[in-house]
């Protein structure tokens, strides 16, 4: 086994649903930090912002510079629209499109316009919101504290990401071809992903 298989093996496995103990931690420091770790401990959901992050970074400054704007938005959206829709079966699978979407965009290195970028930026970010807030109905927590610390966790990672990602991209003449080669594991794991949690109910 190669290192990079062994390497996607182990990433696909951390995407794997799992039980999750950010709320456990969060009664001690607070429903804000509950928020803040919840998405933080999520591995698909941070690999998700990384891909979007890589997509960010292969488009124009003046372009990539508006998923900072509507990243944030499309969180708020997304917690909040738990208040208001019923819950489905799992947010898994949306996840995981979050996931593999950005992905095959980056692997592509489609050129987005503004319009574009920015719904991609509102729809990942509005499921990761979704996801989120949908989480925080089955304990007993601050709503706005916990949908707070969700938005600004997403947020923070997002932006850095993003920032990062651009940096790189325009420092080095190789990384626009390491993005894509990255873009393509990360959409690879998430089609798998996406499959595995729409077929895990009914095994």
């Amino acid at each position: 086994m190669t290192k990079a298989t062994g390497l996607f093996a182990a990433l696909f496995m951390l995407m794997l649903p799992r039980p999750a103990a950010a709320h456990l931690l969060g009664v001690e420091l607070g429903d804000f930090y509950a928020g803040v770790l919840h998405l933080t401990l999520a591995v698909e959901q941070v690999v998700a912002l990384l891909v979007l992050g890589l997509v960010g970074a292969m488009q124009p400054q003046e372009t990539a510079r508006w998923m900072l704007l509507a990243l944030p938005l499309g969180l708020i959206a997304g917690i909040c629209a738990t208040l208001a829709v019923a819950p489905p079966a799992s947010t898994d699978p949306a996840v995981a499109a979050s996931l593999f979407i950005p992905g095959i965009i980056g692997v592509a290195a489609f050129r987005l316009r503004i319009v574009g970028l920015v719904l991609l930026a509102v729809a990942v970010g509005s499921v990761l919101g979704f996801a989120n807030g949908l989480t925080a109905a089955d304990v007993p927590v601050d709503w706005p504290l916990y949908a707070s610390g969700v938005v600004v966790a997403g947020t923070a990672i997002g932006t850095c990401l993003i920032s990062l990602a651009t940096l790189v991209s325009d420092l080095r003449s190789w990384a626009p071809l390491a993005e894509r080669v990255i873009c393509s594991w990360f959409a690879a794991a998430g089609v798998i992903f996406f499959a595995f949690s729409v077929s895990a109910p009914n095994l």
